[in-house]
């Protein structure tokens, strides 16, 4: 029975990923087969990919900016620099606080503090948003092994099975990152108008990811690391359903913990028709005034 097991798996695996294989080499109208038969799967690199394996070029920053697209598109380390401080940007597509716990267990060792951006709507998803972006992205497999184990899903388990072979299809792939710098991306479109922009947050992926902000807040505190939260700003325009909800468990932890919990979102000087590139992200000018307002906070704060 044992013999038959291991005869049946190996000629399962050989069928399974010699199928997954040919439907990535194989293509029609220069679109590989994958992409018709799993619609949703992620081939293409996130600028994490790039950014995390700069990341360990220095020893240490000051400062460590941890996120979803509001964290990469809202920290400019070059603006911090202006002020003597160090910074590196590890922001991500959709990257919720349980992606967030699983890159700082990685990393915690080179910073001295750590700017988590809680953009709400990042903390309404499940992390398998992120997942399968930081899977094609980066080739640090004992991340990718972490993360698929703490979201315990099915589809992030069968991308991280064929990892290998989403590595080998990027491999002669060229992707820009010019516009890329210490993990901030620099965005100078402006959207010239406010527009509203709803999105519904689902209430038990909250309260999965304000169980992983908590374990965010013990391992800065065992490596006696400071942390502060900021909720970068948003389009005033911008409703969130059940946003309130989310805020208001944030702010308790935040005074439990004795952690610094910054709510920017509507409350920057920032321009909701000039400063933004879309209908919630900053353009390079609301990056610039934002940044400068948030490090005057930082400096009274001391």
């Amino acid at each position: 029975m044992i013999k038959r097991a291991i005869r049946f798996i190996l000629i399962f695996a050989i069928f399974y990923y010699g199928t997954y294989t040919l439907l990535f080499i194989l293509s029609y109208k220069n679109t590989p087969l994958i992409k018709m038969v799993q619609e949703k799967i992620v081939l293409d690199k996130d600028v994490f990919g790039k950014s995390y394996n700069d990341f360990f070029a220095c020893e240490s920053y000051d400062y460590l900016f941890l996120g979803s697209s509001h964290c990469y598109r809202s920290f400019d380390p070059a603006i911090f620099a202006q002020y003597g401080l160090s910074s590196y940007n590890l922001g991500s597509s959709s990257q919720s606080p349980l992606n967030s716990y699983c890159i700082l267990k990685k990393v915690i060792k080179r910073t001295k503090n750590v700017i988590m951006e809680v953009y709400p709507v990042s903390s309404g998803l499940s992390g398998t948003e992120s997942f399968l972006s930081i899977n094609a992205s980066t080739k640090d497999i004992s991340l990718v092994a972490d993360m698929a184990f703490e979201i315990n899903d099915l589809r992030c388990y069968n991308m991280l099975s064929i990892k290998p072979i989403i590595d080998n299809y990027n491999r002669k792939r060229i992707f820009n990152y010019s516009q890329s710098k210490n993990g901030y991306i620099v965005t100078i479109d402006t959207a010239k108008f406010e527009k509203k922009y709803v999105v519904t947050l689902n209430k038990e992926n909250v309260k999965k990811q304000l169980e992983y902000i908590c374990k965010i807040i013990e391992l800065c505190r065992d490596a006696n690391i400071a942390l502060t939260f900021i909720y970068a700003p948003i389009p005033r325009k911008h409703i969130i359903t059940n946003e309130k909800i989310f805020i208001d468990e944030l702010k308790e932890i935040a005074e439990k913990e004795n952690i610094s919990f910054t709510d920017m979102s509507r409350k920057s000087n920032c321009d909701s028709k000039t400063d933004y590139y879309d209908d919630n992200h900053l353009n390079e000018s609301g990056v610039y005034k934002f940044n400068h307002q948030l490090i005057g906070i930082i400096k009274k704060g001391n």
